[in-house]
């Protein structure tokens, strides 16, 4: 039982079949130079590579701190809590230490806190030094037990809180996960060194852009587990659905394929990939995974009808090649529409789905029915 068609599907099935060694092998290839570009794949969650470099945003940040200064708020707060017996003075006097620290940053433009506010403390030991000591320090009480309360300086039921405020440029590479630690290494000295009083002292390294780095960083990891955690139980499935081990991982082939070489040929182009890019990771997964298993029915059913191997594939190209190509096209144009927004991750999501798609289209009309005509093709 042959079935001839003489339009595109029939011309693409001979073709796929007559050299299905060099078109498995080339994919196979493909696959294999991609997957070492994933290795050197850079993420990215800059809050402002999220918008062109013409974007009105971006020119308003570069003119802001041209003529004002650096934008960035990183804060850090200093924890004693009530059991710490170091005086308002000592804790003045390390908050000063933190500040100057951080000032001796070269990132860091520029920083406030309540020591920003108080005169220099005096050194010595004599007279005016003391009075003068127990004149600021009568102030700073007075200024916590104001009702308004000291943006910089906090009293709570487990002890007192003291804040540091630092401007970081926005504009430049900075990676604020990076920064933070250099913060970390710097400040922890000091603590460790002024614990030496009983009661703990704590730091806290926070502000909304690094916030907002540290979602985005959980979120981008989630999204690469999540595409992991899906392959796997795919795979799973696929070899329960195809009743062996051999042809789970087979089938699996084509639908890692646009994955695989999309990443793999940003990594090797120095390509950053950020949220809008990754999300596409587990939506072609899943419309590579219906291709195959559309494909993959109609040709189990050929078999079935005691068509030979190249004849079911032949078969199956008639039955769903059309209806493949119809959601690539209508799924891929529809969506490629969005490539026009200023908004980058929606650009880049959109480019990266219509790319993945027709990765995707190849790896099921070319790839999949290659592997199926070679020797692999036997345990299906």
């Amino acid at each position: 039982m042959a079935h001839h068609d003489q339009g595109w599907t029939g011309w693409l099935s001979h073709f796929v079949v007559q050299r299905h060694a060099w078109i498995a092998g080339l994919g196979v290839l493909t696959m294999v130079v991609a997957a070492v570009g994933l290795f050197r794949l850079e993420t990215t969650v800059k809050l402002l590579s999220m918008f062109s470099p013409e974007s009105r945003i971006l020119q308003d940040y570069a003119w802001l701190e041209e003529h004002l200064g650096p934008l960035v708020p990183v804060e850090v707060v200093l924890e004693f809590d009530d059991q710490n017996e170091m005086s308002i003075l000592q804790r003045l006097a390390l908050v000063n230490q933190v500040q100057q620290t951080l000032d001796n940053m070269n990132m860091v433009g520029g920083t406030m806190s309540a020591a920003t506010f108080t005169p220099d403390l005096p050194r010595g030991r004599g007279i005016g030094q003391i009075i003068q000591k127990s004149v600021i320090q009568r102030r700073l009480a007075a200024a916590m037990s104001d009702e308004a309360g000291d943006p910089y300086v906090r009293s709570t039921d487990d002890g007192q809180l003291w804040r540091i405020s630092a401007r970081v440029e926005a504009l430049n590479s900075l990676d604020y996960g990076q920064f933070t630690e250099a913060l970390r290494k710097q400040v922890e000295p000091l603590l460790r060194k002024a614990s030496d009083s009983p009661g703990d002292i704590r730091a806290t390294y926070t502000g909304v852009v690094p916030l907002i780095y540290k979602a985005q960083r959980a979120l981008l990891n989630d999204l690469t587990s999540s595409f992991l955690t899906a392959f796997l139980l795919i795979g799973i499935v696929m070899m329960f659905a195809l009743r062996g081990v051999a042809p789970g991982i087979v089938s699996m082939l084509p639908n890692v394929f646009p994955a695989i070489v999309i990443f793999g040929s940003m990594g090797w182009i120095g390509r950053l990939c950020d949220i809008g890019s990754m999300m596409t990771a587990s939506v072609a997964l899943g419309i590579a995974v219906d291709d195959t298993v559309h494909y993959l029915s109609w040709f189990r059913r050929g078999m079935r009808q005691g068509l030979s191997r190249r004849e079911a594939i032949q078969y199956a190209y008639e039955n769903c090649a059309r209806a493949m190509l119809q959601t690539t096209i209508i799924c891929g144009f529809g969506m490629l529409v969005f490539a026009l927004s200023a908004f980058v991750p929606t650009s880049r999501f959109a480019s990266m789905i219509f790319m993945m798609l027709v990765t995707a289209l190849i790896g099921d009309l070319l790839f999949l029915p290659a592997l199926l005509a070679g020797p692999l093709g036997r345990f299906f």
